[in-house]
């Protein structure tokens, strides 16, 4: 009974985790990196990033596409409703473009326009993706 209590608020915290919605790109530290993509065009740009899907998700990337106020992407879990205003204000003055944002929380890279196979190489020249490539190589 005592182990039960002393694990209990352990678990608390894991379930509270497993529910919590994404508020912040800064959660994904570590674990992916970013494309955030303020567009006019969301269909042509999420038509590119799903024919692309191998390349990205072999690079970890996790991408959100803002247009119009509207959001989409490709994490897999909930995003809160604040998230779209709070990437707009970080990342964005007022006109489209294309920040890509490091494992690290960093950004690393800002385009116009979508041009993947820049950001593929950009990525790829990185100190931690090509520390991933040479262990699957082992």
């Amino acid at each position: 009974m005592k182990r039960l209590l002393l694990m209990m608020p352990l678990l608390m915290s894991c379930v509270a985790t497993g529910s919590s919605q994404l508020e912040d790109i800064a959660e994904l530290r570590w674990e992916k990196r970013v494309f955030v993509i303020h567009s006019g065009e969301p269909k042509d740009v999420i038509a590119l990033l799903k024919q692309n899907s191998y390349e990205i998700d072999d690079r970890h990337i996790t991408w959100f596409v803002i247009s119009d106020g509207q959001l989409q992407s490709n994490h897999v879990g909930e995003i809160s409703s604040s998230f779209t205003r709070t990437a707009l204000n970080d990342y964005f003055d007022s006109d489209y473009g294309v920040v890509l944002i490091g494992k690290d929380g960093g950004i690393k890279h800002r385009q116009n326009e979508l041009e993947l196979n820049t950001l593929f190489n950009k990525i790829d020249a990185m100190p931690m993706r090509r520390s991933e490539m040479r262990s699957r190589e082992i």
